[in-house]
Order: C-alpha cells, then structure tokens, then sequence
C-alpha cells in the first residue's frame, strides 16, 4: 500500500529536489524517476537509484503524455508524468537472493 504525502509533504519534497511541474501539474519522466528515489530512501531506507526506464513500466498508471511546447505542439520524444500519481504510485523495491555463502568469492584454481 503506498505511503500517503499530504500537499504540503509534496510540495516540500519537491522544494528539496528542485523540481518544478508545469501549470498542467506535469513533470518529466526523468524528475519522476529522481521523485521514486526519493521515496525509495524515505520509506524504506534504500538506496535504490530508479531509472527513466523504470517510470515507462508505469505508464498506464502515470498517465503518459507527450510534452507540449508553449506553442501548442507535440515533443515525440519526451514525454510527462501527472506527479500526484508519481507520489501515489505504490513502489516495493526489488528483493535479492545471494544465496548462501560466507561473503567471500572463491576462485577455483587447477
């Protein structure tokens, strides 16, 4: 279940990460993916760096749009993020299994 930010919580995480979304409330994909490391850190205490790649698996539930210039036309090559759903987005960082060993890697030798 995603972590709950209240406005004034968003705004001040976006204060610290010196994003600006655009009047539509819009952001990049690669602001969204600095957002999701953010959270990443501050609710679990990982250090997980999330990529552009990672925010386009969530697209459908990012709502994806192209960019829109001032002018009114379409960047086909960039695209945004509504970022209320970035912060509403539920996100559990990938687990790992090493296996059993002592921490030390061996190297076979003939």
């Amino acid at each position: 279940m995603p972590t709950h930010y209240t406005e004034k919580q968003k705004a001040a995480a976006l204060e610290q990460l010196h994003i600006q979304p655009d009047s539509n409330g819009r952001i990049t994909s690669t602001e969204a993916a600095r957002i999701l490391t953010w959270r990443a850190k501050r609710e679990y205490g990982v250090t997980h760096v999330y990529t552009t790649n990672a925010v386009r698996k969530h697209k459908e539930k990012l709502d994806t749009q192209p960019l829109r210039h001032e002018d009114g036309t379409i960047n086909t090559r960039l695209n945004t993020v509504n970022v209320d759903k970035v912060f509403a987005l539920d996100i559990v960082p990938a687990r790992t299994n090493s296996g059993r060993h002592d921490g030390e890697d061996k190297v076979l030798t003939r």
